[in-house]
């Protein structure tokens, strides 16, 4: 067996695991004492005994099944931080079990689940995200952006983004636009290739510039290289040996090896 043949059952696995329901939802049928008693202990915050309640909804077991009951249960102690709660609500309206079918409530929940750490879910996230899922793409690029559940990795975030942008352009700029608005140096880059090559967009070069220039500003070195090249071949602007030394140096300083070489170009030529 390959270590990719490997990998990819290990995922499956992981991903059978994260549709996994919350533990205290799967209790044989409980007496009436026990049922007041969770009530009483959901009603007062309870996280626990508000997931074992949703269960019973969900199921029927000791009182009347009522899957939109379920979720509102479900729900108050997700909001609490409870992982099972969240993976339980992720796995549910990801399958559409018991609510209807809704991806980005989904990856919602799992999303909160990933940023507490739940190394299963993440898994969970990325294997749909290398298949395609654009919801799973969008949200592990604000995760890398904001360094969320996972160690910040700007272009990590901007891969992500990249790929999620064709299949819903409106959706996926909005939120590429939020996180840029945040700060995020990897969304203002993606957006100024986004413009730079109509990728679900139309083509525009000013918008390309002018967001190539706030990353270039705020530190990114791809953003500094892209701009050199602008200035120095003259693309949509008025060509400018100065301006596209001045940002190859600034790339440079950071070990960038592409500003680095074209560095080493212009002074071999006397530019």
């Amino acid at each position: 067996m390959t270590s990719r043949h490997a990998c990819l059952i290990g995922l499956a696995v992981l991903a059978v695991a994260v549709m996994r329901t919350p533990t205290h939802a799967r209790q044989e049928v409980p007496n009436p004492e026990q049922v007041s008693d969770v009530f009483v202990r959901a009603w007062q915050g309870d996280a626990d005994a508000q997931v074992t309640l949703g269960g019973w909804y969900f199921s029927g077991q000791g009182v009347p099944k009522d899957a939109a009951e379920a979720v509102r249960v479900w729900r108050l102690a997700a909001e609490q931080g409870h992982l099972p709660a969240q993976t339980g609500l992720g796995g549910r309206y990801f399958n559409g079990r018991g609510v209807e079918q809704d991806e980005a409530e989904a990856f919602r929940w799992y999303r909160m689940a990933a940023e507490q750490g739940d190394e299963e879910v993440l898994a969970f996230m990325h294997l749909n995200a290398e298949q395609g899922l654009m919801v799973a793409q969008a949200n592990l690029a604000e995760m890398y952006a904001e360094g969320r559940g996972v160690l910040r990795d700007e272009m990590e975030a901007l891969r992500w983004w990249w790929q999620a942008v064709p299949q819903s352009p409106v959706e996926v700029l909005v939120l590429i636009r939020r996180a840029a608005e945040r700060g995020s140096v990897a969304a203002k880059v993606t957006l100024g290739r986004i413009y730079a090559t109509g990728r679900g967009v139309s083509h525009d070069a000013g918008e390309a510039m002018r967001w190539y220039r706030m990353a270039a500003e705020q530190g990114s070195a791809e953003a500094q290289v892209t701009l050199g090249d602008i200035y120095l071949d003259g693309r949509g602007v008025t060509q400018d040996t100065n301006a596209a030394m001045r940002w190859y140096r600034r790339a440079a300083e950071q070990g960038w090896a592409e500003a680095q070489i074209n560095l080493g170009s212009m002074y071999g030529e006397g530019r």
